[in-house]
């Protein structure tokens, strides 16, 4: 499974890079105070012509080509890789897999991502998890109020759940959002339920808090965090709480490549005989993807 994800990411990060090569030329159009002339010896009229100009034309395939490559380019995020390992009297190899993509339309922002981890030595496996998050936010016209709804997915084979479900739904408000800082804060409520184990097949009601901010600190360096808190409605000190952090530097810009320094904590007050707390700390190689931004 681990090779499969590794091609299966390598393969995106080629497409990405080459997508980013492509340029899109605009077709051009005749004017009106420009009347097109036919070519000697066509035989073509030139009112005729410019009729055909004028007139509807059919939808042509460099048109489709440019309105799918700009609505592809409305799309932005980036793909994340990391590897360590040793061999000899030590096998050691640890992986981990990242893709975040988020989309700023008129009426919704949409965000999504996935990470996966997995790391074996000598022979066993001592972590393999898949962590999803999205969320679908909802524009009030110039508002800085906005409803959305999110939903996460975990799985983990070190817990004491085989996959772990997180529905929410709330209002978010918008802090801050210009050139070099974006924040935001977020309350509502929702239900988790674990699959496999102990507290299998039941939904656990729970309230919802969240945060996350940018700071771009100069044309290089770039620093975000941000945590989810979810406190049960059915006992006031079974919670869990999400923290995480990163800087990210600027290696690469015209290629969009960043070297990334983070850390993700997950702590749970129900832990059925496991470890409260999971902390990955990592280092990763990160291909960034849609508009670049203004480095000035």
């Amino acid at each position: 499974m681990l090779a499969r994800v590794m091609m299966l990411t390598l393969c995106l990060f080629a497409a990405v890079v080459r997508a980013d090569e492509v340029t899109v030329v605009e077709e051009s159009v005749p004017t009106e105070d420009a009347p097109s002339i036919p070519p000697e010896g066509t035989g073509q009229d030139p009112v005729t012509m410019d009729a055909q100009v004028t007139g509807e034309a059919e939808p042509s395939i460099a048109g489709f080509a440019t309105r799918s490559l700009s609505e592809y380019r409305r799309w932005k995020g980036d793909i994340s890789f990391g590897l360590n390992g040793a061999a000899g009297n030590t096998e050691r190899f640890n992986s981990r897999f990242g893709l975040d993509t988020a989309r700023e339309g008129k009426w919704t922002d949409f965000k999504n991502n996935v990470t996966y981890a997995n790391s074996t030595a000598n022979g066993s496996t001592t972590e393999d998890k898949f962590l999803h998050n999205s969320r679908t936010e909802w524009k009030l016209g110039e508002s800085k109020w906005k409803p959305y709804s999110s939903v996460q997915g975990v799985h983990d084979i070190f817990q004491e759940y085989e996959y772990r479900l997180i529905l929410n739904a709330g209002t978010a408000y918008q802090i801050w959002k210009n050139d070099r800082i974006d924040g935001q804060v977020r309350f509502g409520s929702g239900a988790t339920r674990d699959f496999g184990g102990e507290s299998a097949n039941t939904w656990t009601p729970e309230a919802s808090l969240g945060g996350d901010w940018k700071l771009q600190a100069n044309a290089q360096n770039s620093f975000t965090a941000g945590f989810d808190y979810f406190p049960s409605y059915l006992a006031i000190d079974d919670f869990r709480l999400n923290t995480r952090g990163a800087w990210e530097i600027l290696v690469e810009p015209r290629w969009q490549l960043s070297l990334r320094l983070g850390f993700m904590d997950r702590y749970q007050t129900q832990s059925y005989g496991k470890k409260k707390n999971d902390i990955d700390y990592f280092a990763e190689i990160v291909k960034k993807f849609g508009p670049k931004p203004d480095t000035k």
